[in-house]
């Protein structure tokens, strides 16, 4: 009966919406260019090993928290950068959490995703200190 009431709903879609339908279905299933996550991942591990942040800084984890949008987690051991840190506005803690994100360049953004978003995340060693989303 499942399969008859799907029916039913496809035969009342306008062409145009059935048309869509079908061919993202399509995409959908033959992958569509699709950058797998665990690939994101790998790829951004790859461009801080060449391209390490801050000397004060380390790269504690990176981990996905859905398909479109990769967290970098890092640890500030940096005394005099968790002092700065503490001290200014949120919005400049935005700012100094940027300078851990990566220089994306078209070849990175092709290897993890265009749509892909980047995000830091600065720690002290019991906290987290600020979280914002790189500039694409």
């Amino acid at each position: 009966m499942a399969g008859a009431s799907k029916l039913q709903i496809l035969k009342k879609l306008p062409i145009g919406a059935f048309v869509a339908v079908s061919i993202s279905a399509l995409l959908g299933g033959c992958g569509g260019g699709a950058v797998d996550v665990a690939d994101s991942i790998k790829e951004l591990k790859n461009y801080y090993l060449k391209s390490p942040p801050n000397t004060g800084w380390e790269i504690m984890t990176i981990s996905a928290e859905n398909e479109q949008k990769l967290i970098v987690d890092m640890r500030v051991i940096s005394e005099s950068d968790l002092n700065k840190i503490a001290s200014v506005s949120r919005m400049q803690q935005f700012a100094i959490a940027k300078l851990g994100c990566p220089i994306t360049s078209d070849d990175l953004r092709s290897k993890i995703g265009k749509d892909t978003e980047v995000w830091v995340r600065l720690n002290s060693s019991t906290e987290v200190l600020t979280f914002s989303i790189c500039p694409h």
